[in-house]
């Protein structure tokens, strides 16, 4: 039986669907060559340098027919219509024996389009004095449990507690002083809310003592970057890990390892660079014992990116789903929607949230990380019910 996910990194595999003209042009940019007046339907970016397999591909998609293939050096695009895609990699197909990774992939891109589930609503809970929205509010243990209670009255499916800010130039905190905001409250919260609990932290001791609390899912902003123990931590519990881009730490004065003259972060392709990034470190999680099942992706919108850059992550947000794990999306009151609103500062900033909300529940999130809860758990609710297949009586 064919892998659901298409966590390979070396094809990094990406998909994306008629009409998508950001994913278009990145295409037609990262793929000499490419005529995009001849994509179909559903089309399949991958990278491999075994010459065998592009070609074995163009034998395969004769005998299917239909479908249009190119190649420039080791990027590689096959494309056509889902039926002659799913013919292609069936099982018997001819496609089937040399490319599972890009049957996975366009499963994992069509279930997302054809299986939707309701879309989690994450609640944000900074336990800090400094974080860039909402610093120094819920810093008193009871604050922080009633402000939990709260935002999971309003709609909260998770609540995301935080000790440690991850605003640029912010600080690092101590393991212990981050338990020290912690615990307290998770070990209040827990039998007073059904809602999940989930431990925003890059500190597997942190991880480790917030599970036995009572935790649920935790939530590294470095994607095992800073921890690798994280992983190990998370495997020997029944909980839920998320796994974000990010580059750096928030110390660092500049978040990209390549930058140019300007000090703005480099890729060869923000959406391509990111998956492939995100697929390694599902691999570290999976090498660790923790279950795909188990395992979300988070492209890291704000983190390491410049705001074009995290226009391009949302424009072209349904190509993640191409790795099969589930999407987390975090734009609330980011400094990007800011800047679309003419520079307006955190507070003014809820109804451009609920834009890039929407749009990213259309384009493929499973939960979406908010501090206005009320409201957005409103613009949820009306996006899914658009995006359902049956209409509300």
């Amino acid at each position: 039986m064919p892998s659901l996910y298409s966590l390979d990194a070396g094809l990094n595999v990406r998909v994306f669907g008629a009409g998508s003209q950001s994913s278009e042009a990145a295409a037609a940019a990262w793929l000499p060559g490419l005529d995009t007046a001849q994509l179909g339907v559903v089309t399949l970016l991958f990278e491999c340098a075994d010459a065998a397999i592009p070609e074995a591909l163009r034998g395969a998609g004769a005998q299917v027919g239909g479908l249009y293939l190119h190649s420039s050096g080791v990027r590689h695009a096959v494309s056509g219509s889902s039926a002659r895609l799913r013919s292609l990699f069936a099982a018997g197909g001819p496609g089937a024996a040399f490319a599972p990774e890009l049957s996975a992939a366009l499963a994992g891109f069509e279930a997302q389009r054809s299986g939707r589930r309701r879309t989690l609503v994450m609640g944000i809970l900074n336990v800090t004095p400094d974080s860039f929205s909402d610093g120094g509010r819920w810093l008193d243990p009871d604050a922080a449990v009633d402000r939990a209670l709260e935002m999971a009255e309003q709609g909260a499916d998770v609540l995301d507690l935080g000790a440690e800010s991850t605003r640029p130039g912010a600080a690092e905190v101590p393991a212990e002083e981050e338990l020290r905001r912690l615990v307290p409250v998770i070990e209040r919260l827990r039998p007073q809310t059904q809602a999940l609990l989930s431990i925003d932290t890059r500190k597997a001791e942190v991880a480790r003592r917030c599970l036995e609390a009572g935790a649920d899912w935790i939530n590294d902003v470095s994607g095992l970057a800073d921890d690798p123990d994280l992983a190990h931590v998370v495997a020997q519990s029944s909980a839920s890990l998320v796994l974000m881009h990010n580059r750096l730490k928030p110390a660092a004065e500049r978040y990209s390892t390549d930058y140019d003259a300007g000090g703005r972060p480099v890729y060869d392709d923000v959406v391509a660079d990111t998956a492939r990034w995100l697929r390694r470190q599902a691999g570290l999680a999976l090498d660790s014992g923790v279950p795909a099942e188990r395992l979300w992706i988070d492209p890291g919108f704000g983190f390491g990116k410049t705001p074009r850059q995290n226009v391009e992550l949302l424009q072209r947000l349904r190509e993640y789903t191409s790795l099969g794990l589930p999407l987390l999306v975090g734009t609330s009151r980011k400094s990007t929607v800011g800047r679309l609103l003419g520079d307006l500062p955190p507070e003014e900033r809820l109804e451009g949230t609920a834009a890039t909300v929407a749009w990213a529940i259309a384009e493929g999130a499973a939960a979406v990380r908010v501090h206005d809860v009320r409201e957005i758990a409103r613009v949820v609710r009306v996006t899914d019910a658009l995006l359902s297949p049956s209409l509300p009586r």
